[in-house]
């Protein structure tokens, strides 16, 4: 994969019952991002998320193709050093959950958060989550979603 880029892959038709890798190599923060997501959904066409930090000056974009009805878009924004802020990804249907799935996202170069708000088949009712820091856990975070969690 290519500097500065995240690219996440759910191959078509097969239902999610193991783990989804995606791993980010950047120039200014090497590492990866590990997301397992534990549940029975079925995608039947990819879903991609691409990163290109330098070109793109940090706007991700996360297209979800088909399986799922959406009826505004998946958009992703992304705040670096300049502009410290959160990723908002909102998923509108398919999966239930109450509260916000947060992870929290620091590094020396980019301050910021990341918060995954999926607003419609998982019920959870509390909060999910996962702290980063580069120094002590060498750039690697863990999401995990399991069906049914409350």
């Amino acid at each position: 994969m290519k500097a500065g880029q995240l690219l996440l892959a759910v191959t078509s038709g097969i239902p999610i019952t193991r783990h989804l890798t995606a791993v980010y190599c950047g120039a200014i923060i090497a590492g990866q991002l590990l997301l397992a997501v534990l549940s029975g959904i079925l995608i039947t066409r990819h879903l991609t998320v691409s990163y290109c930090g330098a070109i793109i000056a940090g706007q991700l974009l996360l297209a979800v193709t088909s399986g799922i009805s959406i009826n505004r878009h998946l958009t992703v924004g992304y705040h670096g050093a300049t502009i410290a802020g959160q990723l908002l990804l909102a998923v509108t249907r398919g999966i239930l959950i109450t509260r916000y799935l947060t992870v929290g996202y620091r590094s020396a170069t980019i301050a910021g958060q990341l918060l995954l708000d999926v607003t419609s088949g998982i019920l959870i009712s509390r909060h999910l989550w996962v702290g980063y820091r580069r120094a002590s856990i060498a750039g690697q975070i863990l999401l995990a979603v399991t069906r049914g969690f409350r």
